[in-house]
């Protein structure tokens, strides 16, 4: 899953989360877990990951109502990503049922998706 803003559409270089972006991400997945980050670690390092990807990509709107039916899929495309990840967060869900929202916001920085 990539955030919209995270998309680089433009060439703009890819832009090193501060500590307070990276506090920030940790508070939109949990309530309160933003300011313990923040108490904890004086010093906090994105820790930037990248990966090469398939990414597929919607050629037309969702028909929210044809969706649930047995046959309807949208149009596709596909191309290649360069997918960046800011792992600081995604370690910060290690070990919890819900790991996957902790993989998903390190990707939706802006522009981590050149």
């Amino acid at each position: 899953m990539k955030s919209p803003e995270s998309l680089n559409r433009d060439g703009t270089s890819v832009m090193v989360p501060q500590r307070e972006d990276l506090i920030a991400a940790a508070e939109k997945i949990e309530a309160g877990l933003g300011r313990k980050v923040a108490r904890r670690f004086k010093r906090l390092s994105p820790l930037l990951d990248y990966e090469g990807e398939l990414a597929f990509v919607l050629l037309e709107d969702i028909d929210w109502v044809k969706i649930k039916g047995p046959g309807y899929a949208p149009r596709l495309g596909y191309t290649i990503a360069n997918d960046i990840s800011a792992r600081t967060i995604a370690i910060l869900g290690e070990k919890k049922e819900d790991r996957y929202d902790y993989w998903a916001r390190p990707r939706a920085f802006r522009v981590f998706c050149p």
